[in-house]
């Protein structure tokens, strides 16, 4: 009716857009026949297109649909005109409607706001027991480690113990191989003194040397046995059991292995519980995947005459994330249940071909999984005693 109005007149409701934008909503052309009802984040969209827009003759401003205005015109204003339309009035304001509707938002409003105090408390609660459950995985961890602490340092008083008492038996051998020598050269001497001095002379010579000899060789024997003894459960109990490798220049590997179908790698030697033994690391080309194969392999090494064979412990070979290091990808094996195998046999000249898990992972797993850092990944080998 274009007259003014007061601002106390006005009503404000605040509703988010996406409130309203998700509510199903009608054409205003509705009461000149558009049929369109659907979100109302269609509805400009919709009303830019809609054929049912109503103006008024500029000769006999009849209401007539706007596509149809041309047609009415050129007819003289009378074949193709429609029948005419009022123009809407003004929509009347249901205040009490709009009073309901914004009761029904607040409710809506203080519901959402009770969910979100209520997922605070939740975190809050879920925070707590993370920081509960850290400081007694910290106490655990704590605590296991002051025990391998412990029986570490239980050993190494074993060991020093083990060689106090080879050094006190030798000392004990040698003072009665001694006294013995001490109480046959007195008799020797009383011998000499009744009158054989000159042909005792030479049998004391004699006996004397054998003596020296034989207790030479007796401390000898003694001495070798017990330290063989001592290598023996040092190589067993005290001897490095894990092995670590950062294998540098994947891509250099990965690359040769996609030329020639098979590519391997093996680690620096290092002696594990007396064993002399290397990683090997093995890349295939099969069905356009790179398949990362892990192994261990034997070779000669000093201490094989002392160890027992065939080896018949039990190993793990895995690959170590390099930002988590709980996480890997692990693969154990019990040589005891491979005893016939070559490979855990004494190794000759050239060492013997390694054992493992020919399927591992694959390149691209361990790459999209983050094992690869720096053009590098981390192996590792542990050896149960």
């Amino acid at each position: 009716d274009e007259e003014s109005f007061a601002d106390d007149n006005i009503l404000h409701l605040d509703i988010s857009g996406g409130y309203i934008l998700n509510h199903t909503v009608a054409c205003g052309n509705a009461p000149y026949g558009c049929d369109f009802i659907g979100q109302a984040s269609r509805l400009v969209d919709h009303y830019k297109q809609c054929s049912f827009h109503v103006v008024p003759c500029p000769r006999c401003q009849s209401s007539v649909l706007r596509t149809e205005l041309v047609g009415h015109c050129k007819d003289g204003c009378s074949s193709a005109s429609t029948t005419p339309v009022p123009f809407p009035n003004y929509v009347t304001v249901n205040y009490d409607s709009l009073e309901i509707t914004s009761s029904e938002l607040k409710r809506e409003m203080f519901k959402i706001s009770e969910n979100l105090s209520f997922l605070q408390t939740s975190l809050n609660q879920w925070r707590e027991e993370v920081r509960t459950l850290e400081k007694s995985t910290n106490k655990k961890l704590k605590d296991a480690t002051l025990k391998i602490s412990d029986h570490l340092s239980g050993l190494n008083t074993s060991v020093e113990q083990s060689r106090e008492d080879a050094r006190e038996a030798a000392r004990n051998t040698k003072e009665q191989l001694e006294a013995q020598s001490s109480r046959l050269s007195k008799q020797l001497v009383r011998i000499e003194t009744q009158g054989f001095a000159a042909a005792n002379k030479e049998l004391k010579v004699a006996i004397e040397d054998t003596m020296k000899t034989h207790m030479a060789q007796e401390l000898r024997a003694q001495s070798e046995e017990l330290m063989n003894g001592v290598s023996d459960y040092v190589l067993r109990y005290c001897g490095p059991k894990k092995l670590h490798w950062y294998l540098k220049g994947w891509e250099d590997l990965k690359k040769s292995a996609l030329e020639t179908g098979l590519k391997r790698t093996d680690s620096p030697l290092s002696y594990l519980c007396g064993y002399n033994v290397c990683h090997q690391i093995k890349l295939k080309k099969k069905q356009g995947q790179t398949i990362v194969g892990i192994f261990i392999s034997i070779q000669p090494g000093v201490n094989d005459s002392k160890l027992e064979w065939p080896f018949t412990k039990t190993y793990t070979l895995g690959v170590i994330h390099p930002k988590d290091k709980a996480k890997r990808k692990i693969h154990k094996t019990d040589a005891s249940k491979h005893s016939n195998n070559p490979s855990f046999q004494m190794p000759k000249q050239g060492g013997n071909l390694g054992f493992g898990c020919p399927t591992l992972s694959t390149a691209n797993e361990l790459e999209s999984e983050g094992f690869v850092n720096d053009d590098a990944l981390h192996f590792f080998l542990r050896v149960e005693p």
